[in-house]
């Protein structure tokens, strides 16, 4: 178990072989349970891009973060318009459901 604390950063260490870039490969394509679209982690893969080799590690990081950026941006879109596509196919009956699923929207635009 591990408990993630929002506005902090984190860094994963370990033995190689250890499953380190198994575990960020999986929380960066959000494929761990329970994972929020509204936090965001930095994968960067042993083996770089070729239009990445010139670069500093630092410069690196920075490509990796904009794309990574841009890439929880599309995913929080989608998952906005999958609640929507929930919220539209709700009848009267299920007022809270659809209140819970607005704040989820809510919290989402927010991110």
């Amino acid at each position: 178990t591990i408990k993630l604390i929002n506005n902090h950063v984190y860094s994963l260490v370990g033995k190689n072989g250890c499953g380190k870039s198994t575990l960020l490969s999986r929380m960066h394509s959000q494929k761990i349970p329970g994972w929020s679209t509204q936090w965001t982690s930095l994968y960067i893969p042993p083996s770089l891009p070729t239009e990445y080799t010139h670069l500093t590690p630092l410069q690196v990081v920075k490509k990796f973060s904009e794309r990574c950026r841009n890439e929880s941006r599309t995913a929080v879109e989608s998952r906005i318009k999958e609640v929507e596509d929930e919220i539209d196919i709700l009848v009267e009956e299920e007022q809270e459901k659809m209140e819970l699923l607005c704040e989820e929207i809510s919290h989402l635009e927010d991110a």
